[in-house]
């Protein structure tokens, strides 16, 4: 099964998934940077955003695509991958809890790398209309954002460096 991108995704039978409840009743997912930096609004983010299931392999974007949203990891593993289409190598990978596409938010730029799930994933899809009034209104929630961003991108910036002197 895909979406309408061609995406491979794995449907959750019949019921749908609050992302609210999901991140805020979890013991660890209720307790992650960007969680906190949202303090009393998170319950209200949430509500607004969607969750969507990958199958392992599957991609959540690819570098130099537009960004309408920023992504915080609900359950498995996603790669963010460094390099040209021909010699794409995994930079780092992210965990429950982690964000990435924080440039989105931050300044609307286009995605500095691929990302790609290594295993079956869950992923708490936040539209950046809906994120950037908060953005730019909590300096705490801007530096998770800014930190998710330079953990990711520093990353693949690393690798392509040392890639590039081989």
């Amino acid at each position: 099964m895909s979406d309408d991108e061609g995406t491979p995704v794995v449907r959750v039978g019949l019921k749908r998934l609050d992302p609210a409840a999901m991140v805020l009743e979890d013991p660890v997912l209720s307790r992650a940077a960007l969680v906190r930096a949202l303090g009393e609004g998170a319950r209200a983010l949430l509500s607004a955003a969607a969750v969507r299931r990958l199958a392992s392999g599957a991609k959540l974007f690819d570098r130099g695509d537009a960004a309408g949203s920023v992504y915080f990891l609900a359950h498995g593993e996603i790669a963010v991958l460094s390099g040209e289409a021909a010699s794409v190598v995994p930079a780092t990978q992210l965990a429950p809890g982690d964000v990435c596409g924080a440039g989105a938010a931050l300044e609307g730029a286009p995605r500095a790398a691929t990302v790609v799930a290594a295993s079956v994933v869950d992923v708490i899809e936040i539209p950046v209309a809906v994120l950037r009034p908060l953005v730019e209104s909590s300096a705490e929630l801007r530096a998770v954002l800014e930190e998710a961003r330079r953990r990711s991108e520093g990353a693949a910036g690393d690798l392509e460096a040392f890639l590039d002197r081989w």
